[in-house]
C-alpha cells in the first residue's frame, strides 16, 4: 500500500508539473518552486510530510491519505475549522512522534475526530499529551474511521479536496511548556515530577511518574480532560517495580467526574517517601493496576494537570516524624509531643514509653466517614500474641467529621505499643490478623501531646477534742496534714475545714501540714456536726478530702 500511495504521489506531481509546463513555457523555474511548496504541504507518506503551522490555512486531498508533521506542546489543543464535500467522513487524527511508514498499519492515535458527514463544515478539536512533533494524518471514509485502515485498501483513494484552518484555543505557555515531565509507560523509566508545575499526559496504556512526598502531605490535583472519561490518579509506596505492579495496592487515590471535563482530586502521603504516580483512562473498578490485564483505553486520550501541595508538615516536623512499621517486631520508638502520619498498611504500630497514669492526648486528621482506632497494647505483646491481646486503653476517631481529639492513659510505667487501624470489625485492631479492615490504610496524621496526670494525694484531719462549749470554740485546734500518694513532692496550697455549708477555717500549708481553729467562739450553734477537710491542689498534685470526723457543740 506504501507503494501505491507513493505511485499516486509521483503521479499527482508529474500531472502538476507538465500541466505548469504547457501553460507557462517559460515559467519552468517556476514551476519547480511551485513542487517544493507542495512537497513543504501535506504529503501521502510520512516520509514526505511537510511541517504544518498551526494558525495557517492547509489544503489536502488527491491521495489515499495526507500527513503532516506538527509540533505540539503537551496540553497544546489545536482547533481545525474544516470545509469539505457533504456526505463524506473526514478522519483527522494525531500519532506519536517517530511514527514511520512501517509502523502506520499497526500504530494507534490518541487523539483524533470525525468531520460530520451530512455538513460541509465541521469544527474539530486535537490535543497532545507531551511536547513533541507529531504525524497529523487525515483520511477520508475509512472503516472504523480509522485511518491507519488506508494501508489495508480502506477508504477514499484519491481522497476529494478539502481545506482547513488550526487555531490553539488552549494549551501552556512557553515557560510552562519547559518545565513538563513527560510521564512515562513504565515505572522503570519514569521521571521525577516537580509539584506547583502545569503537567500533560496521555497516548501511553498507563502514564508514570516519581514524586517526593513528606509524610501527611496532601497533594490537589486539578485535572482538565474530555468529558464522559474516568480518569484515575493513585500512589503507589515507594519501590513499586513494573514485575509488582500488577499486584500492588494503591493507599490514596481519586476518580476524575465522569459527567465534567473539570475535576479537583486529592491525594495524601502516608510517610516520607518518593512514591509512583499512576493514571489511567477507563480501567475497570477504576484499579489502574488492571491495564496489565488489557483493561482501560489504550492509548489514553490526552489530559492535562496541575498538582498543588495544599497541606502537610513543615520542613522540622518532617524530618522529626517517625515511620509506622506494619509488624511490632520492626515497630519504632515514637516520642510524644510530634507531628506524625501514617496509613499505607494494613495496620500501624509504633512503641510509645509512657509512664504510670500518663495520659496522651492524640489529635487527628483523617479522611470523613472512616473509623480510626487508636489502642494501647502492654508491654511485652508481639506479633505472635497480638491477635489474643486486649487493649489497655483505646479510642475511635469520630466516623462523621476528619477530626478528633483522642485520650489514651497507660496503667502503669513501661514501653506500651501503640496499634492504629482503620475500619475494622468491633474497632478492634486485632482483628486486622483475620483481614478486617481497609488495607492499606488511607493516609492520616496525628499530633500526640503528653497529658500527665497529676499525682494523687491523702488529706488527714485531727481535731484537739471531739466536744466544745458554745462560747469556746476558738479553743478548738484542727490539725491537717496533706501527703502525695507517690513521688517526692511536698505539698502546698490551702486546706478548707467545713461543717456542712459553713467554713470553720481555711488552713495554708507549710511543708504539707497546718493547723487553725474556729474564726469566731459562737461560730457553731450548739449541736452536732461533721467536720471535713478538703485540700484544694496544686500543680501536679490532685485534691483530696479528709474523713468526717465528728464535733458537738454543748451549750454553756
Amino acid at each position: 500500500m506504501l507503494a501505491i500511495r507513493s505511485v499516486i504521489r509521483i503521479g499527482i506531481r508529474m500531472r502538476l508539473a507538465v500541466a505548469l509546463v504547457l501553460l507557462v513555457p517559460g515559467l519552468v523555474l517556476a514551476a519547480g518552486a511551485g513542487v517544493a511548496s507542495a512537497a513543504a504541504s501535506a504529503g501521502h507518506t510520512i516520509a514526505s510530510a511537510g511541517t504544518l503551522s498551526v494558525g495557517s490555512k492547509s489544503s489536502g486531498g488527491g491521495g489515499a491519505i495526507d500527513f503532516w508533521k506538527v509540533k505540539l506542546h503537551g496540553g497544546d489543543q489545536v482547533q481545525f475549522s474544516v470545509a469539505y464535500p457533504e456526505y463524506n467522513n473526514y478522519e483527522f487524527a494525531l500519532y506519536a512522534p517517530g511514527t514511520t511508514d512501517a509502523k502506520f498499519p499497526e500504530a494507534a492515535t490518541f487523539s483524533s475526530a470525525v468531520a460530520n458527514y451530512y455538513s460541509t463544515k465541521s469544527v474539530l478539536v486535537l490535543l497532545a499529551p507531551y511536547n513533541g512533533t507529531f504525524i497529523l494524518a487525515v483520511c477520508e471514509n475509512v472503516s472504523g474511521n480509522n485511518c491507519a485502515n488506508v494501508d489495508s485498501g480502506s477508504g477514499t483513494n484519491p481522497m476529494n479536496a478539502y481545506t482547513f484552518t488550526t487555531t490553539k484555543i488552549s494549551g501552556p505557555t512557553t515557560t510552562q511548556a519547559a518545565a513538563e515531565t513527560q510521564a512515562a509507560s513504565t515505572i522503570t523509566k519514569a521521571p521525577t515530577m516537580t509539584l506547583g508545575h502545569y503537567e500533560a499526559g496521555g497516548a501511553n496504556g498507563i502514564d508514570f511518574w516519581r514524586v517526593h512526598l513528606n509524610g501527611g502531605q496532601k497533594v490537589q490535583i486539578t485535572t482538565t480532560y474530555p468529558e464522559y472519561n474516568n480518569y484515575e490518579f493513585a500512589l503507589y509506596a515507594p519501590g513499586t517495580t513494573d514485575s509488582k505492579f500488577p499486584q500492588a495496592a494503591s493507599f490514596s487515590s481519586a476518580t476524575a467526574n465522569y459527567y465534567s471535563n473539570k475535576s479537583v482530586l486529592d491525594l495524601q502521603a502516608p510517610y516520607n517517601g518518593t512514591f509512583i504516580l499512576a493514571v489511567c483512562q477507563n480501567v475497570s473498578s477504576n484499579n489502574c493496576v488492571n491495564v496489565d490485564s488489557g483493561s482501560g483505553t489504550n492509548p489514553m486520550t490526552p489530559y492535562v494537570f496541575t498538582p498543588t501541595l495544599v497541606s502537610g508538615p513543615t520542613a522540622k516536623q518532617a524530618a522529626a516524624e517517625t515511620k509506622a512499621s506494619p509488624t511490632i517486631k520492626n515497630a519504632p520508638t515514637m516520642p510524644l509531643n510530634n507531628y506524625e502520619a501514617g496509613g499505607g498498611n494494613a495496620i500501624d504500630f509504633w512503641r510509645v514509653h509512657l509512664n504510670g497514669g500518663q495520659k496522651v492526648q492524640i489529635t487527628t486528621t483523617y479522611p470523613e466517614y472512616n473509623n480510626y482506632e487508636f489502642a494501647l497494647y502492654k508491654p511485652g505483646t508481639t506479633d505472635t500474641s497480638f491477635p489474643q491481646a486486649s487493649a489497655v486503653s483505646s479510642a475511635t476517631a469520630n466516623y462523621y467529621s476528619t477530626q478528633s481529639v483522642l485520650d489514651l492513659q497507660a496503667p502503669s510505667a513501661g514501653n506500651y505499643i501503640l496499634a492504629v487501624c482503620q475500619n475494622v470489625s468491633s474497632n478492634n485492631c486485632v482483628n486486622v490478623d483475620s483481614g478486617s479492615g481497609t488495607n492499606p490504610m488511607t493516609p492520616y496524621v496525628f499530633s500526640t501531646k503528653s497529658a500527665v496526670s497529676p499525682v494523687g494525694t491523702t488529706t488527714t484531719l485531727k481535731p484537739s477534742s471531739s466536744t466544745v462549749t458554745s462560747g469556746k470554740e476558738k479553743s478548738l485546734v484542727l490539725s491537717v496534714t496533706v501527703a502525695a500518694k507517690s513521688g517526692k513532692t511536698v505539698p502546698t496550697g490551702t486546706v478548707k475545714i467545713t461543717a456542712g455549708k459553713k467554713t470553720v477555717c481555711t488552713v495554708k500549708l507549710s511543708a504539707g501540714k497546718g493547723k487553725c481553729s474556729p474564726s469566731s467562739n459562737t461560730l457553731l450553734a450548739p449541736g452536732t456536726y461533721s467536720l471535713i477537710a478538703s485540700y484544694s491542689g496544686a500543680k501536679g498534685l490532685a485534691t483530696s478530702h479528709s474523713s468526717a470526723h465528728k464535733l458537738t457543740v454543748k451549750k454553756a
